[in-house]
């Protein structure tokens, strides 16, 4: 359950725009919404972290938050936009 509640918070963070924007550089941090790329980068991004703690994959890391990947693709596409 902690898990889940982490995981959903990450991802609405990123929809709304609380995340860090990358600089030069920073490969660590997320791109700027509207940014080339921003889509692949933040579904990278989720899926690295989605590894870290022990879930493998973007499709994985929607059933644990109880989302469905359409969901987590349109979260990712709401923060891209800016």
């Amino acid at each position: 359950m902690k898990k889940r509640i982490a995981i959903c918070c990450g991802v609405a963070m990123m929809a709304f725009g609380g995340a860090s924007v990358a600089l030069a550089g920073d490969h660590d941090a997320l791109p700027a919404p509207g940014s080339p790329g921003c889509h692949g980068q933040v579904m990278a991004a989720l899926n690295a972290a989605a590894k870290g703690i022990g879930i493998d994959g973007i499709g994985n890391l929607a059933v644990e938050a109880d989302f469905t990947v359409q969901q987590v693709q349109q979260i990712v596409d709401t923060y891209c936009a800016g």
